[in-house]
């Protein structure tokens, strides 16, 4: 409908709210008073709060995911009762194998009390996959890169760097392996084998995680998954590692379908959980499932 003030209205012409505001109806839904909570794994894994940069920093980046800020937010999500499910948003190639370890068992804990989702957008390998193995259901983005389920670890050797800069730099340790990590002294064989049984271990750790959480078992046929290889989402669905492939709604939905919502045709919506100034402390009623 059109019309001029004070002119009738006529077809193709528009028209004044006022005047037709009580012949339009508008479709209403209402939505349910549960929702999703959001939880975000977002850049390299560190231990800690995490940051974020204005500028990207090399290896770090413009962000990166701390540990304790994502163990707060899940805990945030665990307390809240207006939250059904938790869908945990991960976008990282990966980082600390430590800050990784938190983070999944803190998923493995809040699962007990709640259902959690885990997408998987354009990147989540390496830690990134780890954090997300132990939840309940992995949707993720067909050509999203993954699995990556491996250990790299460096061990510097600065002393020729510093003998040129004509620092000298003197250490007092105890213990034979004490210095296993420090910059300045090369690994000899005693101390290379036990580095190398340093990665083997967290290693195992790691397929140790991918096989509880996706239900494989832990034998030859899951290294040749494991490895260090690096899939799309696509071919690890097709590996068990990914169970759907989808976008962001599509998570949303196994979310609400795992809390069983709706159950009478609402729409059910999702909000952000971030970290809290204040520390959340786990629910003692929650066991490991």
């Amino acid at each position: 409908w059109l019309a001029q003030e004070g002119a009738p209205a006529k077809a193709g012409a528009l028209a004044y709210w006022r005047d037709v505001e009580g012949a339009v109806c508008l479709p209403t839904q209402s939505v349910h008073p549960r929702n999703v909570g959001v939880v975000a794994v977002e850049g390299m894994i560190v231990r800690g709060q995490g940051r974020r940069s204005p500028i990207p920093l090399p290896l770090f980046g413009a962000k990166t995911a701390g540990s304790k800020a994502v163990v707060q937010a899940l805990r945030r999500a665990e307390c809240d009762e207006s939250i059904a499910a938790i869908v945990l948003f991960v976008n990282s190639g990966g980082g600390d194998a430590l800050a990784s370890d938190l983070i999944a068992r803190e998923v493995r804990r809040v699962r007990a009390k709640k259902p959690v989702v885990a997408y998987l957008s354009s990147v989540a390998a390496s830690g990134g996959y780890y954090v997300a193995a132990l939840a309940h259901c992995i949707v993720a983005q067909p050509q999203a890169i993954t699995g990556s389920i491996g250990v790299i670890t460096i061990k510097p050797h600065a002393r020729g760097v510093l003998d040129k800069l004509a620092v000298h730099r003197e250490s007092l340790s105890r213990g034979a392996n004490a210095q296993l990590y420090g910059l300045v002294d090369p690994l000899d064989a005693r101390a290379r084998d036990a580095f190398e049984r340093s990665m083997r271990r967290v290693y195992d750790e790691f397929k140790a995680i991918v096989a509880e959480g996706r239900g494989l078992p832990n034998d030859a046929a899951l290294e040749e998954i494991c490895s260090g290889r690096v899939w799309t989402a696509a071919e690890a669905r097709e590996r068990g590692l990914v169970d759907e492939l989808g976008g962001f709604d599509a998570a949303l939905r196994a979310a609400a379908g795992r809390a069983g919502l709706p159950a009478d045709g609402r729409r059910v919506g999702w909000r952000r959980i971030e970290a809290d100034r204040r520390a959340v402390l786990p629910q003692k009623d929650s066991r490991p499932r």
